[in-house]
Formats: C-alpha cells, sequence, structure tokens
C-alpha cells in the first residue's frame, strides 16, 4: 500500500528517507508554487486533485501544525489519515539510520508470540519487521481513540495485516506485547499482566549507539552550583556577557553565539549544537571554531559525523518526537540521549540537569515570536548575512518545552529563572540580571 504525504516541506521530505519510495505515492501542499512540482519523482497534487484521484489512498500528515489539516479532512469526510507525530523519533529525524531496525531485529525471537498494539504506519513498519524475522505477521489491536469507521476502512485496505481486539487478545497466549502508542503504555501493561509488555515507541534507551561514555563522566561535575544559559535572542547584550566573565560564572551557549566572539573576550564553558542545518557552511565553520571546554553536537547531521574532529566535541542523541499537542519529555540521562523539542535551549536545560546544576539563569532567551504569526523567522543581537540559514520558529513546541522543564525543575529541586532583558517568556521566575551580582 502507498501512501500520500500531506506536507511537501522538510518533514515530508524526510519520509522519502524512512519510509521509502515504493511506499510513497505522491505529496499534498497548500502552497500552489509547489503544485505540480516533483519531490524525487514524486508529484506534489492539490487537496482538489486528491478528492477528484487518489481519495482510496491513506494520508500521513507531516505538517508540524497537523491539527489544521485534520479539520479540513474531518470536514470533508475523509477518515484515511495517520500522523507523523505517531512516529517514533527515529523516523521523524533528519539523519536516516537503521538503528531502530537493527535494535527490533534483534529482540524478535522465533518461537515466542508476539502481538502489536496500535494500528499506525509504525505499527505496519513492526509487523513488516516481525514477518522478516519469523516468517509470518502478527495480530494487530487497534489502539483506543480509533473510531469504528476508521477500524473497518484498516481492514479493508490493509487485508494481509490481521486485526484483533483487547479483550480477544488477552484471552490468547501471549509472550510479548509491543506497544506503539506510548500513552496508552500503562493501561496495557495492567491488561497483560501474564505478557511482556515493552515499549517500542520510545526506545532511545536500549540503542547502545547513542550513548556517548565520555559524556557520562560530566554527569553532576557541577552539582549544587549555578549557570547561565545564554542563548542568541536580540536582547543580549555584550556587557552582560562582560560581567559573566568577570564574574567566573559558568556558562552554556549554543547556536550562532560565535558571531559575538569579536565584540567580547567572554567565551562560553559549554556549547550545544542540534539542528542539523546549523552544521552546514558559515555555521558549520562556526561550531569547529568554537572557543568552549566541550562542544556537544547533536547527531542530526550524518556528513558532518562522517568527519574528523577536535577531542572535545562530544555527539549527542537527539530524539525527535515532536508535537504541539503533549510536553516533551526530559531526559535525564544525556550521555545517553536527549529530547529535542524545537529550541536547543531546552537541550541545554537537559545537559545543565545532567551536570547537576541547581540554579539555571537564562540570558537572551527572549521568545519573542511568542504571539506572532505561525512560521516567523527566529531573530539575533545580530544581523544575518544574505545567505544564512535563518530557522522558522515553532511557537506551540517551544512553549510546551519550556513547560516541561519548568515541571522538571519543580520537582527535582532545581531551579530556572529567566534573567533575559524583556522579551515575552513568562514560563519562568523573572529576575534581574544586575541584582545577581550585588
Amino acid at each position: 500500500m502507498k501512501f500520500i504525504i500531506w506536507g511537501a516541506g522538510a518533514r515530508g521530505q524526510r519520509l522519502y528517507w524512512h519510509l521509502g519510495a515504493e511506499k510513497i505515492e505522491a505529496y499534498i501542499d497548500s502552497d500552489e508554487k509547489k503544485i505540480g512540482k516533483s519531490i524525487a519523482e514524486k508529484r506534489i497534487i492539490s487537496f482538489d486533485e486528491y478528492k477528484k484521484d487518489y481519495r482510496d489512498y491513506w494520508i500521513i500528515i507531516s505538517y508540524v501544525h497537523e491539527d489544521e489539516v485534520i479539520d479540513i479532512l474531518n470536514a470533508n469526510g475523509i477518515k484515511k489519515y495517520f500522523r507523523m507525530t505517531d512516529f517514533p523519533g527515529e523516523l521523524q529525524e533528519p539523519n536516516p539510520r537503521d538503528l531502530l531496525r537493527q535494535y527490533i531485529w534483534k529482540e524478535i525471537e522465533c518461537g515466542k508470540q508476539y502481538i502489536i498494539y496500535g494500528c499506525t504506519v509504525y505499527s505496519f513498519i513492526l509487523n513488516e519487521w516481525i514477518k522478516e524475522k519469523t516468517g509470518k505477521y502478527t495480530y494487530l489491536i487497534p489502539h483506543k481513540e480509533l473510531e469504528k469507521e476508521v477500524i473497518d476502512n484498516l481492514k479493508k485496505d490493509f487485508p494481509q495485516y490481521s486485526f484483533c481486539t483487547l479483550e480477544e487478545a488477552k484471552k490468547s497466549d501471549i509472550d510479548v506485547v509491543w506497544d506503539s502508542i506510548e500513552a496508552d503504555f500503562p493501561d496495557i501493561c495492567k491488561e497483560f499482566r501474564k505478557s511482556k509488555v515493552i515499549n517500542v515507541y520510545d526506545c532511545s534507551d536500549r540503542i547502545e549507539a547513542y550513548y556517548n561514555p565520555q559524556i557520562e563522566k560530566l554527569k553532576n561535575i557541577h552539582q549544587g552550583q549555578r549557570c547561565f544559559i545564554v542563548a542568541t535572542g536580540p536582547s543580549l547584550r555584550m556587557d552582560d556577557l562582560d560581567t559573566l566573565k568577570e564574574n567566573n560564572e559558568i556558562c552554556i551557549s549554543l547556536n550562532s553565539i560565535w558571531e559575538a566572539f569579536t565584540m567580547t573576550e567572554w567565551r562560553p564553558d559549554y556549547y550545544v549544537v542540534e539542528d542539523h542545518q546549523a552544521m552546514e557552511g558559515r555555521y558549520g565553520e562556526g561550531t569547529k571554531n568554537i572557543e568552549a571546554r566541550y562542544v556537544f553536537v547533536g547527531d542530526t547531521n550524518g556528513d558532518f559525523w562522517d568527519k574528523d574532529h577536535a577531542s572535545n566535541m562530544l555527539r549527542y542523541h537527539a530524539c525527535y518526537e515532536y508535537s504541539e499537542k503533549k510536553l516533551p519529555k526530559f531526559s535525564e540521562n544525556f550521555a545517553q540521549k536527549c529530547y529535542a523539542a524545537g529550541t536547543v535551549t531546552y537541550s541545554c536545560m537537559q545537559l545543565a540537569a545532567y551536570m547537576g546544576f541547581k540554579n539555571i539563569y537564562l540570558l537572551g532567551v527572549d521568545f519573542s515570536y511568542y504571539g506572532l504569526p505561525r512560521n516567523v523567522k527566529y531573530t539575533h543581537f545580530f544581523q544575518y548575512r544574505e545567505n544564512d540559514i535563518q530557522s522558522v520558529a515553532y511557537t506551540e513546541q517551544v512553549l510546551l518545552a519550556y513547560q516541561s522543564a519548568k515541571l522538571y525543575a519543580d520537582s527535582h529541586d532545581m531551579k530556572i529563572c529567566n534573567a533575559t532583558r524583556g522579551g515575552k517568556l513568562e514560563v519562568f521566575e523573572r529576575v534581574d540580571f544586575d541584582s545577581l551580582f550585588q
């Protein structure tokens, strides 16, 4: 069965890598300038053309603001859709790898009876992997939120799979339940007390290739201390950076902070970059030349990591689980993984917590795009050059990330305060930057 991908942007193009050309029929996009063009020989069509000629195909919504698409589909009586946000991080990330399949493949034991909870595209992929290893498919249990009409359509359009209800499955002799719907995991564990229930949506704790022993050496090295996370918002002042240097404050900074290095002698102790695009061109060169004790670089750009790097440059795994409807998870083991959430500032917070900082002060975290129309570009303390990459701000995701960080801090005897001069970030308690040095 081939799918139609809604969204011909970056996330939609990633699905071409992750699913393979043979599983994609075409793309839908609302941008009239894209209609008629192609992505790797897959046509970009309008929604009207879909309704006319492709209505039998299931849609995978890759567009970040998926609720808008769902409203359109429901208004047109279309129930045949999946969401990219139901894919695990490995199938959303910009660096396609085979690590998830390799892990799952090793976990499959011939002779054991498996069953999969959930009916998403990822559930189908899991079933294909089971068949590759054991020679046969297993049963799929439709998850709770699916309507009867959707389940009926699944049974009709995916005849190669067998479906059963939760009650039917509980009566069977099941060795292992694979739960592909993480939100339902606690309930599924209760339902199958005699079977082994495994969360196969987020396997990041169990994939050995993500672990970096060099980062583990840094765990709690700053136990009980304070630090500043210095971002690159338009409010950032060079004299404030000078103040941090004069007071020997420990600082974590990020992305294009090196633009400040010609204007101040201050340098961060730690530096974090995660966006795969920020590792290319001039930004990639800036990252290589960062003067910091350690440079933390996400594993989001395979080409970048194929090259040689300085010994102080440490790779960490960035889990891509983007959603505008749920709080992102907060990693307690940065040596194994970090949860990406639309802003590298969130990754810096996870790193700071891992290194044991008790008081974290934010500086230059303006969140100035909050309340503005969607897809607004980030602004910074410096002026962009003509060919610079300027990222789009994802307001909903970033707000959820800040809320998640606050919840984590409040429950772990940690304090995050906002020392930014102005801006729109009100999730954290405000403090006056100057008062911190009196």
